[in-house]
């Protein structure tokens, strides 16, 4: 046990020596490494909340009962905070599962990021025989904000040990670990 300590210690000296020697090559580093994950997190949650829509929107053919129960087993697989809403031909709520941050927004694009000053909401619709199903993924929350280690930036900040942070189009600093992602269906380079 002692041994493994000393081990530790030793590593854990060697990472704070690179770090006050070579920052600038530390920072690179870490973005580079961070980079290779960021994409496949984002299409990740691309892929996560249009199944969530799918689903929800394929509901309206089951009793509302039956439709709760699936909509919130569908949401008992670890992830990131994520919900959907189905609502019927008047834009009611009929079913529902999962935290929903923000009222579902109605007549947006199939796939669209909203972003407030205290969240990051990625939503994706769907519509079947009259009823709209709207799921989301929370991308990120402030840090004032009760549960914020279960959004994908938070987790992401986890596994990688780089924060994310999301800006709205044309607004974010033009430096080198500011990255564009654009949706899979995007025609915009």
């Amino acid at each position: 046990l002692a041994a493994a300590g000393a081990v530790a210690a030793m590593v854990a000296s060697h990472r704070v020596e690179r770090v006050e020697r070579d920052w600038p090559a530390v920072r690179e580093s870490l973005i580079e490494g961070a980079s290779a994950r960021l994409s496949t997190t984002l299409e990740g949650a691309v892929t996560t909340v249009r199944d969530l829509a799918t689903l929800g929107a394929g509901m309206g053919v089951l009793a509302e009962p039956v439709a709760f129960d699936r909509l919130n087993a569908a949401l008992q697989t670890p992830g990131p905070e994520r919900g959907v809403v189905v609502l019927d031909s008047l834009g009611r709520p009929w079913a529902w599962a999962g935290r929903h941050r923000l009222a579902p927004s109605i007549g947006a694009a199939e796939l669209y990021a909203r972003i407030t000053p205290f969240y990051v909401i990625l939503e994706a619709r769907r519509q079947v025989n009259g009823h709209s199903a709207v799921a989301h993924v929370t991308l990120a929350a402030d840090s004032a904000v009760r549960d914020a280690p279960q959004t994908v930036a938070a987790r992401f900040a986890r596994a990688t040990g780089v924060r994310l942070e999301f800006y709205p189009p044309g607004v974010a600093p033009r430096r080198n670990d500011v990255f564009d992602y654009c949706i899979p269906s995007c025609s915009d380079p």
